[in-house]
């Protein structure tokens, strides 16, 4: 009966006309215009993200080589025409194996963030909830975690497990868990004391039903940017990982593991080694640049002047 109520409460308040929901839906879409229109780095940020999503996705279709073809007799050849980024080691075209390595990195993120999302961010919205006893136990949990150097808890978790891909999504999530349990539980902590949240429990209304129907969707927005920010950590925690030959077992391309390889050369053809340290400074850079600029599109006191 409570929550009938309640529903019957909330249908009203987001009753809409069809001429009200047309004005602000295209009052939304101009505001998006202005914005993006405005903040060039953000933007810029938005153009690099996609443009390495849109690569990693069409890599079969648009890569000149198979990144696994040998070529032994135009090893270490330099840039040019038939190879862009020249060849590695043993004649693999390097601008295939950076178009490849997108997918692991995007993947690698995707994955990773998610486990660190679905995880950290429920753990976050109970403890700032609920605070006392049970908030005082997940949080230190989370300080024993976020005490350790990411790289070294990936390294410790990747020495249990064991070295491959799959471990070390499941490694950089446990990594992150903390960040986004942190993320979630100080918004929480202020949002519990709103007056819609008292009407709620006024009405009856169950701690899982407070939490995730109306404090959750009030934190979304910090949640949003957190996650787009730590796409840029697990990137470059990936790539550390495969650089350490934690990650992706050979011959499979990944960023990192291609630094690694071109280290020895760096001399002799630097490009093996320069462009793959490229395509992950300007991914992360991107991300980083979309994340502040989807904090400023969030929350407008943010912005700088």
């Amino acid at each position: 009966m409570a929550q009938t109520r309640e529903s019957e409460a909330l249908s009203k308040t987001h009753q809409m006309t069809g001429a009200e929901f047309e004005y602000t839906w295209n009052e939304w879409f101009r505001r998006q215009i202005t914005f993006w229109r405005n903040n060039k780095m953000a933007l810029v940020g938005l153009i690099i993200v996609t443009t390495v999503v849109v690569v990693a996705i069409l890599a079969p279709v648009i890569a000149p080589h198979d990144p696994f073809e040998r070529n032994m007799a135009n090893r270490i050849a330099s840039p040019s025409m038939e190879h862009p980024f020249g060849t590695d080691s043993i004649g693999r075209d390097t601008l295939s194996r950076v178009m490849y390595g997108a997918r692991i990195s995007l993947m690698v993120g995707f994955i990773s963030v998610g486990i660190a999302t679905i995880i950290g961010v429920p753990l976050g919205l109970l403890a700032g909830y609920s605070g006392g006893r049970v908030d005082s136990f997940i949080m230190r949990i989370m300080d024993t975690l976020i005490t350790f150097p990411d790289i070294v808890l990936a390294i410790a978790i990747l020495a249990i497990l064991g070295p491959s891909i799959f471990n070390a999504m499941i490694a950089i999530g446990i990594v992150y868990i903390p960040i986004f349990a942190r993320t979630a539980r100080a918004p929480t902590m202020g949002e519990s004391n709103r007056e819609y949240v008292e009407a709620a429990r006024a009405l009856g209304s169950s701690v899982s039903r407070v939490v995730f129907r109306h404090v959750a969707p009030n934190i979304l927005s910090i949640v949003i940017v957190r996650i787009t920010v730590s796409f840029s950590y697990a990137i470059l925690a990936e790539a550390a990982l495969s650089f350490l030959g934690l990650s992706a077992s050979p011959p499979t391309p990944t960023w990192g593991r291609m630094l690694n390889e071109g280290r020895g050369f760096m001399e002799l053809a630097p490009s093996v080694a320069i462009f793959p340290g490229l395509a992950i400074a300007i991914t992360v850079l991107g991300f980083n640049l979309l994340g502040d600029g989807l904090r400023d599109l969030f929350d407008p006191r943010q912005r700088k002047a």
